[in-house]
């Protein structure tokens, strides 16, 4: 009888977890609009327009010779067709699904089901979620992980999936590095070559051309993922030190001591090499915090309930381990409280016309202008969805188009550029005249907030609470 309550009481829990869960998905991603959805669609429009993917940069004035490769080309031109039909709400609540449903598929395929690893995933990603293109690696992982656990003809249907992937987002390549450590460890557990597999993983590797880039897709892929200046200067993609949530440090250390108190070499090989792989991604780089939560499903269903084993045999231990569980309780609630205030303040401060300059650009499509604008890297994307036609300085895909190093071709590193100009490494009148720059738009400075702006003793055109118009002609 205990039992049957027990089993109703999780899974009730489990549905207002999901219910709750996707409902603040879905208000983050409608509400606090990523800095890339803007070129998503347009890039989306072009392709419905033309019936091909852009072969240069159409949005840059900066830039506007250099080969651009969409890795996720087929994500704008869903959004592209969606956004007309069903809103920005709409979109958000299909990748808030997708999202969801990647940790839910996690949750479910777990023998040793806890709500706690669920809630403590959900609960990290709020920050990671919204309408982007990463959302389907986290689905499409998770799916792989679950394919991965079947028979081998139900694993026929990774082939279908690695196409798909392979363009819709640039994780691809995550997927089929989990192939490969699926491949060699398997190897080692079984003593002998896994022929399937290993046809299986060349196959996708061979698959990832099949894409309007071809190979050209694995050198965006490479350079995203090595640049240093990225990884210096964009938040997501700096080390997980930077991440500042107590609840998902103190279950890292769990899972962790967990892993290696528990750890079953032979059984539990491939989780362990993966898993070990994607920490060490995410101390690298903390966009890949949401696929190492996918991971720990699994290792917490077969060590979690070893501990409590354990703890079960001597009256003394069991006595400790009921005491450390109930402050470890009480300390994860606080953490978690903590950081709800932290997510509540976050969102609030980024809602679309506190981050964007929604006033200002109402404002410019009034007027007749000249000449180009240099913005904040943020607003690039946002900026040529709003105002079409409009040429922006820098957005969210020109990072890691360093052509002045590379091809003479190309005689600008925009990204570069806009680094010197804000950090007042060059004096920016050079920039002006190169670029031919006759308007800045520069977040409004706050009541109190210190740090130089270096675009002053320029008139303004244009101010509110959230932008501010400089006229530099």
């Amino acid at each position: 009888m205990n039992k049957a309550i027990s089993s109703t009481t999780s899974k009730i829990v489990f549905l207002a977890l999901c219910i709750l869960f996707l409902a603040l998905f879905t208000v983050k991603g409608a509400t606090v609009i990523d800095p890339d959805l803007g070129w998503h669609i347009k890039v989306g429009e072009i392709i419905l327009k033309t019936g091909r993917v852009p072969a240069t940069d159409p949005f840059s004035y900066t830039m506007s010779n250099f080969p651009f490769i969409d890795h996720s080309w087929l994500m704008s031109l869903g959004v592209a067709l969606l956004y007309p039909v069903i809103g920005l709400w709409g979109i958000s609540f299909l990748f808030a699904l997708m999202g969801t449903g990647a940790y839910v598929m996690q949750y479910v395929a777990t023998k040793n089901k806890g709500i706690f690893p669920l809630f403590v995933s959900l609960f990290t990603c709020l920050p990671f979620v919204g309408i982007r293109s990463q959302i389907s690696t986290m689905l499409f992982f998770s799916t792989l992980l679950l394919l991965l656990r079947q028979s081998k003809k139900i694993q026929l249907f990774i082939i279908p999936l690695m196409l798909l992937w392979v363009n819709l987002h640039g994780g691809f390549f995550i997927g089929i590095i989990t192939l490969a450590i699926y491949t060699v460890t398997e190897g080692i557990r079984l003593k002998k070559m896994p022929n399937f597999h290993l046809i299986l993983c060349v196959l996708c590797l061979l698959l990832s051309v099949c894409n309007p880039y071809g190979v050209q897709i694995w050198k965006e892929v490479l350079l995203t993922s090595t640049d240093l200046m990225v990884r210096a200067s964009i938040s997501e993609w700096m080390p997980a030190f930077f991440y500042i949530n107590i609840p998902f440090w103190i279950y890292t250390g769990f899972i962790i001591a967990l892993a290696i108190r528990y750890r079953n070499i032979k059984e539990n090989l491939f989780y362990l090499v993966l898993g070990t792989f994607l920490l060490i991604n995410v101390f690298v780089g903390m966009r890949h915090i949401p696929l190492w939560l996918l991971t720990t499903f699994y290792m917490w269903g077969q060590y979690y309930p070893q501990l409590k084993q354990d703890s079960a045999r001597n009256k003394t231990i069991r006595a400790r381990f009921d005491k450390v569980k109930k402050i470890a309780t009480y300390t994860i609630a606080a953490a978690f409280f903590i950081q709800s205030v932290f997510y509540i303040q976050s969102i609030i401060s980024s809602i679309e016309t506190k981050m964007y300059p929604v006033g200002a650009l109402k404002y410019l499509t009034t007027q007749k202008k000249d000449g180009n604008m240099f913005a904040l890297y943020g607003w690039g994307g946002y900026i040529v969805w709003k105002i079409p036609g409009e040429k922006t300085f820098i957005d969210g895909r020109m990072p890691i188009w360093n052509g002045g190093n590379k091809n003479t071709r190309f005689l600008s590193y925009a990204y570069a550029d806009y680094l010197n100009i804000l950090g007042g490494r060059a004096p920016f009148e050079y920039y002006r005249a190169k670029y031919h720059i006759t308007y800045v738009l520069m977040p409004t400075k706050k009541r109190g907030e210190t740090g130089k702006n270096i675009f002053t003793s320029y008139p303004v055109k244009y101010s509110d609470e959230t932008a501010t118009l400089y006229d530099t002609k």
